[in-house]
């Protein structure tokens, strides 16, 4: 009994190496004082295979990324011209001046090389560049370095939590020519895409819908971006670990429909096996259409990992199951912990974990709007601790929008594009097609005429100090060391509690200020030991 209490902490084991890795770089000190607390109720059964899983996961991603240096990301340090070739596997943001796209680089001056994805920028004709596209390219090329804002976002952490190994421009040359057209999923994307923008007109509806069902969010205007912000509803919009869950339950409720509806014979496979089979099923066909991004192939990977379960036949707790998801994830992805994307989709399922297991049974509505209640709380203390702010009116904006998105706006979208892409061909003639598009178009409209009106929002971003988590932490830290058994146990937890005292401060970190009162004005520059007005 006591190994599978022991094998419950392996997964918080490994994360935390994980994490110890990135420290400094990619999370708050923060939180080691947290998994400090979790790891002690562990230490203090067994110490020693919960410190070779802490070391596997704190060397894992240190091996994986020697592994992954490329000859591209070298090669940028020069800064000179190179000829590619490659594969445009994002949605091209067209901006005034200007157009965006990740290149999967394939060839450099026709020389083949791994797979390396780079961040382009194209500043003249430009309009002919679409997914899915082969190209060659003559580019200038820089380092993916030198973009780090640790008191905003931080592009630099961006790019290399999503692997991309440089930077750069193409220049317009006679060497840039189409290899190839679109084909495969790329293809199938583009033409869902022409699809939706052929049946919804309005240009917010069209943004929505592209945004949810197929990743692309280059139609979303200025507008509605600052709406999405001043609401904190922009999780709503952009593909997560929400949407493949929602189509994953969409698979799952269709499976029970059909099981109960058909035939009423003995069954040699069970019906959670085939319910749960096509949850995984439903979600990938979905994660695929939607890009296959991070945030969805952490979802996928933590769906599958509890679908397993149940076919298998394994009898594993909830506890288990996410700290299963959890590893699985980390070992898939290396760098999850430096996206915040990875903390808030564990936070939520940690929370839902926590709240089956502890609340006691209600009616099925209440029991909604509690949940509801307790997700829209807990995620805007989360992003107080993170961005050290939160905006109040966030909570409200949340309690509706994510019941409407979860249960009305989300469905009904995946209903109209399976429709579309099978019946609507057959029944056009009908009035079937009409009405559901109208049907669709009316309940974006409700969305986005609910978060326009943002007076609200506008008063409630409150700061918020980091100083009285310390402060509650730090205690119930150093009673962890006191009543550890074994010196080894004490030795880590105060090598760890050093790490959250003292965090890692880049040197080359600079802080500006700037004051300006009535005519005067004045800029102060501080670093860490030195200051300038």
């Amino acid at each position: 009994m006591q190994g599978i209490k022991i094998k419950q902490w392996y997964g918080a084991a490994f994360f935390s190496g994980n994490l110890s890795l990135w420290y400094g770089y990619a999370t708050p000190h923060w939180l080691l004082l947290i998994l400090l607390i979790l790891i002690w109720v562990a230490y203090r059964h067994k110490a020693t295979s919960l410190a070779v899983v802490f070391l596997l996961g704190f060397i894992y991603p240190l091996v994986t990324q020697l592994i992954d240096s490329t000859v591209l990301e070298r090669l940028a340090i020069t800064k000179h011209k190179f000829l590619l070739s490659g594969e445009i596997v994002s949605w091209v943001q067209h901006d005034t001046d200007s157009s965006r796209f990740t290149f999967l680089a394939r060839e450099v001056n026709h020389t083949t090389i791994p797979d390396t994805a780079i961040q382009l920028t194209c500043y003249a004709n430009c309009k002919g560049l679409k997914l899915g596209e082969h190209w060659q390219l003559l580019v200038k090329l820089s380092p993916a370095i030198g973009f780090a804002n640790p008191a905003g976002f931080n592009y630099e952490r961006w790019l290399f939590s999503n692997n991309i190994k440089a930077r750069g421009y193409f220049i317009d040359s006679a060497f840039n020519q189409r290899l190839g057209e679109n084909q495969g999923i790329s293809a199938l994307r583009i033409h869902l895409k022409q699809r939706l923008q052929s049946a919804f007109f309005d240009p917010q509806t069209q943004g929505g819908i592209l945004a949810m069902l197929l990743g692309d969010r280059t139609l979303l205007d200025g507008d509605a971006r600052q709406s999405l912000r001043a609401t904190g509803t922009g999780h709503l919009i952009a593909i997560s670990g929400l949407h493949v869950g929602l189509a994953g339950s969409m698979g799952y409720a269709i499976a029970v429909l059909v099981w109960r509806y058909a035939s009423r014979k003995e069954h040699v496979i069970d019906k959670q096996s085939v319910a749960w089979s096509c949850a995984v099923v439903v979600a990938l066909i979905y994660a695929i259409i939607s890009g296959m991004g991070l945030p969805a192939q952490r979802a996928l990977a933590m769906l599958i990992v509890f679908a397993i379960s149940h076919v298998i036949g394994r009898h594993w707790s909830l506890g288990q199951r996410f700290n299963m998801a959890l590893c699985v994830v980390i070992v898939l992805q290396p760098k999850a912990a430096l996206d915040i994307g990875f903390w808030l989709s564990f936070a939520v399922t940690a929370i839902l974990v926590i709240y089956v297991k502890l609340a006691p049974s209600r009616k099925y509505f209440r029991g909604l709007v509690i949940l509801q209640l307790v997700l829209c709380i807990s995620l805007s203390a989360l992003q107080s601790l993170f961005f050290e702010q939160v905006a109040l009116a966030s909570v409200v904006y949340n309690l509706w929008a994510i019941p409407w998105v979860s249960i009305v706006l989300l469905p009904l979208s995946m209903v109209w594009l399976l429709l579309d892409s099978i019946l609507f061909t057959l029944v056009s003639s009908l009035d079937v097609a009409h009405v559901l598009t109208w049907l669709v178009a009316s309940v974006y409209g409700i969305f986005w005429w609910g978060l326009a009106i943002t007076e609200l929002a506008q008063h409630s971003l409150i700061h918020v100090s980091l100083a009285p988590v310390a402060a509650i932490l730090m205690p119930i830290a150093v009673l962890c060391i006191r009543l550890a058994s074994s010196w080894t146990t004490k030795i880590s937890f105060v090598w760890l509690l050093a790490m959250c005292i003292f965090p890692r401060t880049p040197t080359s970190l600079f802080k500006m200020t700037v004051l300006d009162v009535g005519q005067g004005l004045a800029i102060v520059i501080s670093s860490q030991r030195q200051a300038m007005l």
